[in-house]
């Protein structure tokens, strides 16, 4: 046992293994936010569940530090599964909501405490009624699972109890893990319900509230460096906000966060749940839209082609919640016409969301082209080396603002100090950064697109791109992720380039990294749909991505893809 001040109980020191793990090597140290997947038959293996990264993107594979610290509250507990969220708060929230979509438990009740009734009240907003199956929340003043009858049983702590047997009888238990005071903290819920476990771990995933690997690494005392600067979350908010031209702004565990906060705010700002999306969005915000299910009134949205003006005004012109669009898409590189978009909305007073993740501020500012919220995944280009998670929601207009502070607030919704430190240090010369991004990836475009090898290169400074001309109007300049796909066509040419020696490119997903990352984009975010399914949404099942990184010295880099080209025309 190892005792620490900086959890609520004596973890033990847990093994972490992984059955079915292949060996990765991380792009970056220990809190790296991506690792290596080395060819393509591993690529095929994870896809088709058969095999997963021990190491990978901090939101999707959880990080070693992370699964130990899991490992150690389950053998603590003897529990047979413990879900990791960025607190315990927004852990219950989740799993409440997953108990309204799966369990069909339409009531929410609660002990007779003083506790028990306070935190109904904070939940009041959640979509339970006065009729159907129920679920009853004992708080630390109870802590009997018999003291209501209901379906489902859940205790509700602000700290994991010393005496395992505290949390017995409980369908399950949703508690912080770090100790009261302390500055970092997190939640887990545990439970005996593997099948259920394994659904709400995959919801957290894709949503975004998860739990830091820094934080981990704190609350096991496996890092004496790490230190929490009290001012970070309020430093990096501040510049954020300088960077977007935003009076407000507010922080979140992940990218994917911050998007679904967004849309959560939005719905019951507006209360309608209908959305217009324009372009195709980054794949987790697909499956936001489209796929995840939403408690309550649900979600349901009508996605567009990149500037279809016409169908976004007849969209409208049947109501919606909000506009949502990517100043430049991820991976087919469109550019909206932000300015055109607001227009059109805003005659309709509908708001206009933009993750502008991709283009970052130094290319482009959403909030001064008409948008009223802007999204950006900070662990992308704004840190920019790859070893950092967060996300951020920036407006001028203070009832947003309002409802993201109140939100954040109910549900301890934030970015890790730690997170926000790492950031802080990382930020400082983002500008600088940036143009080397900028300078690289039209390179690499250009290079490409003069390739013999190459069908097809997106990219939104080319002049190919039907969106060329919205491009030079409203970007500086255009990042640096470049998609492509082969003359040579189908899995054997795509293995043979990816699976070439790569000495100055990583081959995993993630993009905004100083260093140039590769990933079969297609392969690894919709292996399991249909030809039809792709078509539909305009994407080539072997569709490359190349993140370009800010390498100051660029020609080994393309050296590296010549190789790799070289490969496919020597077959």
């Amino acid at each position: 046992m190892r005792s620490s001040p900086k959890t609520a109980i004596e973890l033990p020191e847990v093994a972490v293994q992984d059955d079915f793990a292949f060996a990765t090597e991380s792009v970056v140290g220990p809190y790296g936010v991506t690792a290596e997947i080395p060819d393509m038959d591993h690529v095929v293996e994870w896809q088709e569940f058969r095999a997963i990264p021990f190491q990978g993107y901090y939101r999707l594979i959880l990080p070693p530090m992370v699964k130990a610290l899991q490992a150690g509250i389950k053998e603590y507990y003897g529990s047979s599964c413990a879900v990791m969220f960025s607190s315990a708060r927004i852990g219950l929230k989740e799993l409440l909501e997953f108990l309204w979509l799966r369990e069909g438990i339409r009531m929410l009740k609660t002990d007779a405490s003083e506790e028990g009734r306070a935190l109904k009240a904070e939940l009041s907003e959640m979509p339970f009624g006065d009729e159907g199956p129920a679920v009853c929340l004992v708080t630390a003043a109870e802590r009997k699972p018999g003291n209501c009858a209901c379906v489902t049983s859940i205790l509700v702590l602000d700290q994991l109890p010393e005496n395992p047997e505290e949390i017995v009888g409980f369908d399950f238990v949703v508690a912080g893990v770090g100790a009261l005071g302390e500055p970092i903290n997190a939640g887990v819920i545990l439970t005996a319900r593997e099948e259920q476990a394994k659904e709400i771990h995959e919801r957290n995933r894709r949503r975004g509230a998860c739990i830091s690997a820094r934080d981990a690494a704190w609350m096991l005392e496996k890092d004496v460096e790490l230190s929490v600067n009290p001012e970070a979350l309020n430093l990096v908010t501040r510049r954020l906000c300088a960077l977007e031209d935003a009076v407000y702004g507010t922080l979140y565990p992940s990218g994917m966060s911050a998007v679904t906060v967004s849309m959560d705010v939005v719905r019951k700002m507006r209360k309608q749940s209908h959305f217009v999306v324009i372009g195709h969005p980054y794949s987790d915000t697909h499956l936001l839209f489209k796929h995840l299910e939403w408690a309550g009134d649900g979600m349901t949205a009508e996605m567009l082609h990149g500037n279809d003006l016409d169908g976004l005004q007849a969209a409208l012109n049947r109501g919606a919640a909000a506009v949502l669009v990517e100043t430049i898409s991820n991976p087919l590189n469109e550019v909206p016409d932000i300015e055109r978009i607001a227009e059109i909305a805003h005659a309709k007073s509908v708001p206009v969301i933009v993750d502008n993740t991709m283009a970052t501020p130094y290319n482009c500012k959403p909030l001064n082209l008409g948008a009223d919220i802007v999204i950006h995944s900070t662990a992308k280009f704004l840190n920019g080396r790859n070893h950092h998670g967060g996300g951020v929601v920036l407006t001028n207009d203070k009832a947003v603002y309002d409802y993201l502070r109140d939100y954040r607030e109910r549900w301890q919704l934030d970015m890790s100090p730690l997170e926000a430190g790492a950031l802080w240090e990382s930020i400082q010369d983002f500008p600088e950064r940036m143009a080397v991004f900028n300078r690289n990836g039209l390179a690499m475009a250009n290079w490409l697109e003069a390739h013999p090898a190459i069908d097809k290169v997106y990219f939104a400074l080319l002049a190919d791109n039907p969106d060329a001309e919205i491009a030079a109007r409203l970007l500086k300049g255009g990042g640096s992720v470049v998609s492509f796909t082969l003359k040579q066509k189908g899995f054997e040419a795509v293995q043979r380039f990816y699976d070439t020696d790569m000495p100055n490119i990583k081959k995993a997903p993630s993009l905004g990294s100083d260093i140039t990352l590769l990933c079969p984009y297609t392969m690894l975010t919709y292996y399991q749909k249909d030809d039809e399914y792709l078509e539909s949404y305009r994407l080539d099942r072997y569709l490359l991505r190349l993140s370009v990184g800010s390498e100051e010295s660029f020609e080994p880099v393309l050296n590296t893809v010549a190789r790799a080209l070289e490969a496919v025309e020597s077959s």
